[in-house]
């Protein structure tokens, strides 16, 4: 269980080098369709590019087994890190193991690193449960993140407003608004939403809400 999560973790710190590489070769596909100056310029990047990651693979290489320990070590601890905050938030060890493992599968499917699913999950959690931190509505927060350009975690935070407020029938204006200026909701369908609030249909304006994506 723990390897998942430490294999998902080092994905993440290696994401970055990678997406340069491919973002040259793109480029210098681009280059070489623009002539032979255009071609040599594209190339000494995607060189400069690999050699970047080529080295980060050296420097693990060359300190042998000690720095690669080191590495796993430090995947571990962010593991840890992690694993703690959901303890806080699910009771126990084994919970916050077996919800980590869940996120690092997760994560594989999406755009998003680890670090930020996790750091969604547990603001969706405080503000709504497991219901709302996990699962499809986790991925419903995520596709809405990734639509409207706004950080998982910032739009976990609204989301997680609007759905208490609803249940608990407190104020969601905030929140509604942040969502309307995303773009993710239109004006009919907060109006619709509000309208239901006040008839103290919470239910059904989240249903309004989560169909409104």
């Amino acid at each position: 269980m723990a390897d998942i999560t430490a294999r998902a973790i080092l994905i993440d710190k290696m994401t970055p080098a990678l997406k340069k590489i491919d973002n040259s070769f793109k480029k210098t596909g681009q280059k070489i369709k623009g002539g032979t100056e255009d071609a040599k310029e594209g190339f000494s990047n995607l060189g400069s590019a690999i050699f970047s990651v080529k080295g980060a693979f050296v420097g693990l290489s060359a300190g042998g087994v000690g720095l690669f320990a080191k590495a796993l070590l430090s995947a571990s601890a962010e593991m840890e890190t992690l694993e703690t905050k959901f303890k806080v938030l699910l009771g126990n060890t084994e919970n916050a193991k077996a919800r980590m493992q869940e996120l690092s599968k997760f994560a594989q499917t999406t755009p998003f690193q680890l670090s930020e699913v996790a750091n969604a999950s547990r603001v969706l959690q405080t503000l709504g449960g497991s219901a709302l931190a996990t699962g499809d509505s986790l991925r419903m927060v995520g596709d809405a993140s990734a639509v409207s350009c706004e950080s998982f975690e910032n739009l976990a935070i609204h989301v997680g407003r609007a759905y208490s407020g609803l249940k608990s029938n407190r104020p969601i204006g905030e929140s509604m608004s942040r969502l309307q200026e995303l773009g993710l909701v239109t004006g009919e369908t907060r109006g619709e939403i509000e309208k239901l609030q006040k008839a103290g249909k919470g239910k059904d304006a989240w249903k309004v809400l989560e169909r409104a994506w």
